[in-house]
């Protein structure tokens, strides 16, 4: 059982990376899959050269066993490449996941909207998208992951961008209930050392 689960999720990284590798060419970008960057020494699952970016899709196995804290060695991958000068965009598997839904359709234009979003963040300004994309996704609504998915914000000063809604806590509580829970820690081993004495 441990194998089978294993494989199938290497493999389901596999399509993961591939998928995302085929929507970023639609988009227009000249990519190069699984390639050996001689600065850092890493394998980057896709490389945009013209714009010296990185593409790191990160499967399941890129985090620890709640899914959402990444592990140690991809942190420092990340690290790594970003100081030798090389833009990264990383394509966490959740995030990716809950972009999918029952519309097909749908589907494909939060993809588009959410890679535009992250690609945004690295390259310049001056690049121009092609029409056909959809607005970028709003990744500062990206907090969490829950069942409820996407919606669309509209009102004033909106261009009817996609937007997650919250299923979990934010970074920012997260944060918040951590540093509680080492507070009410460092309490009890303050408590069990004043018994000891």
């Amino acid at each position: 059982f441990q194998r089978h689960f294993l494989l199938e999720a290497e493999a389901s990284g596999s399509r993961l990376q591939q998928e995302v590798a085929l929507k970023i060419v639609d988009m227009g970008f000249d990519l190069k899959e699984e390639y050996l960057d001689t600065l850092s020494g890493y394998s980057l699952d896709a490389y945009l050269p013209f714009y010296r970016c990185a593409v790191e899709v990160d499967g399941p196995f890129h985090y620890i066993s709640n899914g959402i804290a990444q592990l140690g060695s991809t942190v420092m991958k990340h690290r790594h490449v970003r100081q030798c000068g090389t833009s990264l965009v990383v394509i966490p598997f959740f995030e990716w996941n809950s972009l999918t839904g029952t519309n097909i359709a749908a589907s494909e234009n939060n993809k588009f909207a959410y890679l535009r979003a992250k690609l945004d963040e690295v390259l310049p300004t001056s690049h121009k998208w092609p029409a056909h994309l959809p607005a970028p996704l709003n990744l500062a609504s990206l907090s969490g992951f829950g069942p409820r998915g996407l919606q669309v914000e509209e009102g004033e000063g909106s261009s009817s961008r996609p937007t997650m809604i919250s299923g979990r806590m934010n970074t920012a509580e997260a944060r918040a209930a951590a540093k509680e829970r080492v507070r009410l820690r460092q309490e009890d081993k303050e408590e069990l050392e004043r018994r000891s004495v």
